[in-house]
C-alpha cells in the first residue's frame, strides 16, 4: 500500500487551549473546523488534528499516547 496522505489526532482535555496553542504559537493554518474537532494542515499530504476528549468516543489518555491515521486518498 502506498500512503498518501498521514493525520495525526490528538484527543485534548483542554481543547480550547491546546486549538489556541497550535493555532497561536506554533502558527499553523486550518484546514478544517468543527465544534470539537479542528484539523491543522502540516503541509501538502499530512495534518494534525486536535479532538475535543469530551465530545469523542477516545478519551486523552493524559498524554499517555495518540492516534496516527494514514490513507490513500
Amino acid at each position: 500500500m502506498e500512503i498518501k496522505t498521514s493525520n495525526t489526532i490528538l484527543y485534548c482535555r483542554k481543547w480550547k487551549a491546546m486549538v489556541s496553542f497550535y493555532q497561536t504559537k506554533l502558527g499553523l493554518k486550518i484546514n478544517t473546523s468543527k465544534e470539537w474537532f479542528v484539523e491543522f494542515k502540516l503541509n501538502e499530504r499530512s495534518c494534525l488534528s486536535i479532538a475535543d476528549e469530551s465530545r469523542a468516543s477516545i478519551d486523552s489518555n493524559l498524554g499517555k499516547g495518540i492516534t496516527i491515521t494514514v490513507g490513500n486518498l
